[in-house]
């Protein structure tokens, strides 16, 4: 299988319904062209434009960790971090 980001944009625009953003789809992407792999790992704050794009709304300013080998979100909380699924944000 391959990670190539204009398949990823192909899904990203095939799956967007008008005024629903594809959030797991969009998270791929970035990891694609992060890491080279949708299944790659990202630590570092994100601007806050990038957060919208990827999330919906802004989650902190803290490093977010995206991590695709388990589809995950996770960021610093009071005692423990927060740990979301990609596929909670189209719930949100």
């Amino acid at each position: 299988m391959t990670n190539s980001p204009d398949i990823i944009r192909a899904v990203i625009e095939i799956t967007e319904a008008p005024k629903r953003p594809n959030y797991p789809a969009r998270m791929a992407l970035f990891l694609t062209e992060k890491t080279g792999s949708c299944c790659g790992r990202h630590q570092g704050a994100l601007p806050r434009a990038t957060q919208l794009q990827l999330f919906g709304m802004v989650l902190t300013a803290a490093p977010i960790t995206l991590d695709g080998s388990d589809e995950t979100v996770e960021f610093p909380g009071g005692e423990a971090p927060y740990v979301f699924s990609w596929f909670e944000f189209d719930n949100l």
